[in-house]
């Protein structure tokens, strides 16, 4: 298998979500440029910060299961994309999961803030993106990912989804989520770090709802023969 046939997935998906991926990402942009021209903008994220810290990790959870699961799926309906929908157990896999991740990053992140501070040095930044990207996103979150959404295309399968991992299936799905991870989340996840703490949440759920649409469509990819 070669550099490109590892990413032709991504690429596909991509194209096929360019609408709904894009609404997210316009709307992270404006919400960023907005933040330094509203004061009232800042207030609210500053609040939304301090519910976010008194919600603790039951907010990340609900946060990860809306970003990851609901505002994807909004998003196609405003674009009118209806390529490779999901079932309503599908959309309560995809929110349980990222749920799930929204807690693992919470955790990860504010790990990482007592480690190697809350400030936005390019040497801090550095850091925290390499723990990211080097350690949790190929350990955990790749791995997870892999498991939980072969699983779902299956129908809800363990004895499908382990013979789907025999003969170096496992592994050839694994690349096939970790370089798109790598290509679209290192340049994110750096310029998160490197925004003001207040406004580093929003934004990161905005990019992993963008996320999901891309991580949904390759999974859907590699197994669609089971859908026949």
């Amino acid at each position: 298998m070669t550099l490109l046939d590892s990413l032709k997935p991504a690429f596909r998906a991509v194209i096929v979500n360019w609408k709904p991926m894009l609404l997210i990402q316009v709307g992270a942009i404006a919400l960023v440029l907005t933040y330094y021209q509203s004061p009232g903008l800042q207030a609210w994220c500053v609040g939304l910060a301090g519910f976010k810290e008194r919600g603790g990790l039951p907010f990340a959870a609900i946060a990860g299961a809306i970003a990851g699961g609901i505002v994807p799926e909004v998003a196609k309906f405003l674009t009118n994309n209806r390529a490779k929908p999901q079932s309503w157990r599908e959309v309560a896999c995809v929110a349980a999961y990222f749920a799930c991740m929204g807690l693992s990053v919470d955790i990860m992140y504010t790990g990482m803030g007592h480690l190697y501070g809350m400030d936005h040095h390019v040497v801090t930044v550095l850091k925290k993106t390499a723990t990211d990207m080097g350690l949790f996103c190929p350990i955990c979150a790749v791995t997870t990912t892999v498991l939980v959404f072969t699983w779902k295309d299956y129908r809800f399968s363990w004895p499908a989804t382990k013979a789907a991992f025999r003969d170096g299936g496992y592994f050839d799905r694994y690349i096939k989520v970790l370089l798109p991870n790598w290509m679209i989340w290192i340049p994110v996840i750096s310029a998160i770090y490197s925004l003001p703490v207040n406004l580093q949440f929003l934004t990161a759920q905005l990019a992993e709802a963008a996320w999901s649409l891309v991580v949904v469509h390759i999974s859907q990819g590699e197994n669609e023969q089971v859908k026949a």
